[in-house]
């Protein structure tokens, strides 16, 4: 009967996997530390920086119209302003 052979080519040498795992692990330190870094630096915000052009996080409907007006005089002072900048003529 004949010998069969199995070619063991496949197989990784034990210094390839070190490699690799090292690699994987330097990969998955660096993401964490991105992670980490990212929440570090995140940082609360304060009321008065939520604020835009006046109007709070706790702005009633009224002091919003005091503001900017009713909702058509809004809308139409937004399409002058859009129309007098991209088509003049």
């Amino acid at each position: 009967m004949g010998r069969i052979v199995i070619d063991r080519s496949y197989y990784l040498h034990i210094g390839e996997v070190i490699r690799i795992l090292k690699r994987i692990v330097l990969l998955v330190l660096t993401m964490l530390s991105i992670l980490f870094s990212a929440t570090c630096f995140a940082h609360t915000m304060p009321e008065s920086e939520m604020f835009l052009r006046g109007i709070g996080p706790k702005t009633t409907l009224a002091e919003v119209k005091t503001v900017y007006g009713g909702l058509q005089s809004f809308v139409q002072s937004i399409r002058q302003n859009l129309c007098g900048r991209y088509f003049t003529g």
